[in-house]
Order: structure tokens, then C-alpha cells, then sequence
């Protein structure tokens, strides 16, 4: 599961703690020494995690587990200290105050992302409901009577990928001062009063008279450069749509889309996060099929995309990523 570190800093307002190091730069578990008053309040607080993996975030040490039927990240110093435990949720599992608070709040036409519930040592439970419109990203705090304790930007947090439409201003170009003569000129090249060990001008010339600056209007107004990737592109694939992920028995997950013509193949990438930067595997699958069925999963949430490739002399040319599917790990 994603961690949430704008989320953490709405805590960090609550508690009056210093994480100093929110940051991705995630470790995994085969390479964290997690200390033992760690593993043991884990154990003593949630003996009923299961499926846990060990993360670092700075001085911080993040148990990513399955914890009563739900996706979740519990946080400890290294003295074993419980900090917090937030759990991805659905929609029905909101308290119905926050459902009616949110229902009838300026946010309630923009699309729900995902929800949360965060748990501290010695704060009021909170739910979170991230919201987004266009390129716009929100997270809603509330209590869980309902009330509103925050709204928290997170737009741009996650990586940018596609163009950006940077506006500028086109001013008029400076003009160069007018020109100034010396004040020696018009003593017919002599200094007006002589200067110790200062040498006489030799052979100056009177400059020509500098061009009166032109009063006409160069185009002036605003503007806005497009930037994009660079490179070439041989007929770029179109977006792959239709993309449905199921859970099979087995900690089985089958993936399907709608075909496209004239393709070469398809790429699958699945992930633990909305980020694929955790967990991230990539598998292929050829031009003629519209699914496949992918094993050896754990019981947790993951996200799932695709896109079509076409070969191109020796490279391979892809299409976009398709819309994310996010699938829970339950049999």
C-alpha cells in the first residue's frame, strides 16, 4: 500500500513530532536490520498481522502488513515506540457522519480516489478521503462524528508524466540609454582639468550621433511554451482500454482488456502502490491475446496497467499506460 507521507505530516501537527526524513526513500525488508522491541510491539500490539514486509522512512521503521481483512502501514521508532497504523478502507466502511459530512461538503461532485483511517497512540481516530478533479488532488480529515479537521493540497505529489503548459509574459525589449559625451568633448579633446600622470587623447574621434530610439511597438502580450517528452515517434499505439483485474482462487489475478489492431504485443505492470515504484514487476503478453492470468500473489492490494507495443526496426515503440485497476488480494 501506498504510504501516505502528506498524511503524516497532518500528524506531525497533531503530535508536535519531527519526521525530518518523509521522504520515498523507501528501503525493503531484505535489506533493514528491523530492532527487536520493534518486532515485539508489532507482535504484542497486532498478532494478527500477517503477510508483513519491513520498510524504512528515515529513522522510522513501517511494518506494510494485512491487518483484520485490510491493506495497512504501522509505524514505530526504533525504541519500539507505536506511532500510528493507517489502513486503506472502502467507501462503506466510512461512518455515516463522514459519508453525510462529505455528501454535503464542496467537494462532494469531485471523484473519490481512495479512504482511509488513521490510528494514533493518543489522538481521536481520523478518516481520510482523497479527492480529485482534473488535475487537482485533495485529502479530507475528518473525525469521526463527521467534522471536517483539515483539507490538505496534495496536488503534484504523485510523478508528472505527460505535458505541461508553462505561461510566460513577452515584454518590450529594453532600450539602450541614450548616448552621453564625455565631459572633456567640446575642449577640442582636452580634459577639462588635467589629471596627474592622465595621458592627452590621441586622435579622438567625435562619435556619431547615436540613432534615436524607435517608438514602434514591437508585439508584446502573453504566451506559453509546450514541453514534452523529447525523441521520435513512430505511430505511436493508442491507450488500452477496457482493463478489468479479477482475484482467483488460489491468490490468483486475472488480467483483461479490450484488443487492438495492428500491435505487437502488450505490456502488464503490476505494483503495490499507486506509484509503481514498489513491488513493480512487468510481464508481456502477445498481440493475439486479451488476457492473462498472473500467480504467486500475497494477500494485499495492488495496481494494475497496460499498454500496447509496436516494434520498430530494433526498438519498440509503446503506447500510454492505461487507467489503473486497484485489486485486493483476498483468496
Amino acid at each position: 500500500m501506498k504510504t501516505r507521507f502528506w498524511i503524516l505530516v497532518m500528524m506531525m501537527c497533531v503530535t508536535v513530532v519531527t519526521f525530518s526524513a518523509c521522504s520515498d526513500d523507501d528501503n525493503d525488508d531484505k535489506s533493514i536490520n528491523v530492532p527487536e522491541a520493534v518486532a515485539q510491539t508489532l507482535k504484542q500490539k497486532y498478532p494478527s498481522a500477517t503477510d508483513v514486509e519491513w520498510e524504512q522512512k528515515g529513522s522510522y521503521y513501517v511494518a506494510d502488513c494485512w491487518l483484520d481483512s485490510k491493506d495497512s502501514n504501522i509505524w514505530f521508532d526504533a525504541n519500539g515506540n507505536w506511532w500510528m497504523t493507517e489502513s486503506e478502507i472502502y467507501w462503506n466502511d466510512v461512518p455515516g457522519a463522514v459519508q453525510t459530512a462529505f455528501n454535503n461538503g464542496e467537494y462532494a461532485n469531485w471523484v473519490q480516489d481512495d479512504y482511509y483511517f488513521l490510528m494514533y497512540p493518543l489522538q481521536p481516530m481520523q478518516y481520510v478521503i482523497e479527492v480529485k478533479q482534473g488535475n487537482l488532488k485533495y485529502q479530507l480529515f475528518y473525525s469521526e462524528d463527521g467534522g471536517l479537521m483539515n483539507t490538505v493540497d496534495v496536488t503534484g505529489k504523485d510523478f508528472f508524466v505527460g505535458t505541461q503548459r508553462v505561461p510566460f509574459e513577452i515584454l518590450p525589449a529594453k532600450e539602450d540609454p541614450p548616448y552621453q559625451e564625455p565631459s572633456w568633448w567640446g575642449n577640442g579633446g582636452q580634459a577639462t582639468s588635467k589629471p596627474t600622470a592622465t595621458k592627452k587623447p590621441t586622435a579622438t574621434k567625435k562619435p556619431t550621433a547615436t540613432r534615436k530610439p524607435s517608438t514602434k511597438t514591437v508585439r508584446t502580450g502573453t504566451g506559453a511554451v509546450i514541453i514534452k517528452g523529447t525523441g521520435t515517434s513512430a505511430a505511436t499505439p493508442k491507450k488500452v482500454k477496457g482493463v478489468k483485474v479479477s482475484n482467483l482462487k488460489g491468490k490468483k489475478v486475472v488480467v483483461s482488456w479490450s484488443k487492438q489492431q495492428g500491435m505487437s504485443g502488450y505490456q502488464i505492470q503490476y505494483a503495490k502502490n499507486k506509484k509503481f515504484t514498489k513491488g513493480k514487476k512487468k510481464l508481456s503478453a502477445s498481440r493475439t491475446s486479451a488476457f492473462r492470468i498472473i500467480t504467486k500473489f500475497k494477500k494485499k492490494t495492488y495496481y494494475f496497467r497496460v499498454r500496447t507495443y509496436k516494434n520498430s526496426g530494433r526498438r519498440k515503440v509503446y503506447g500510454k499506460w492505461s487507467k489503473t485497476v486497484k485489486v485486493k488480494i483476498r483468496i
